[in-house]
């Protein structure tokens, strides 16, 4: 009978460890909501009006159309070069 109570204490606490992170997450985040609400809507306007991204040795241009590309020339990056 001790048994049976030690595999259903076991049991009990899977479920609660396996539940404890995403129950904690959306604690915090049903407490932070108004302020992630803005951090997205702020992100999302900066995205919308991106222009231009340069990183990672490369340059990224947006707002273009299919006949500006037709006459666009890639220019090679100037990062280091490596040799094989």
């Amino acid at each position: 009978m001790f048994d049976y109570y030690k595999e259903a204490l076991s049991f009990v606490q899977g479920i609660v460890h396996a539940l404890a992170w995403p129950v904690a997450i959306y604690l915090i985040g049903r407490m932070f909501r108004e302020q992630i609400s803005g951090i997205a809507q702020s992100l999302a306007e900066r995205i919308a009006t991106l222009r231009e991204w340069r990183g990672f040795g490369t340059r990224a241009v947006f707002g273009g159309t299919v006949r500006d590309m037709d006459h666009s020339r890639v220019e090679p990056s100037s990062g280091p070069k490596t040799e094989c």
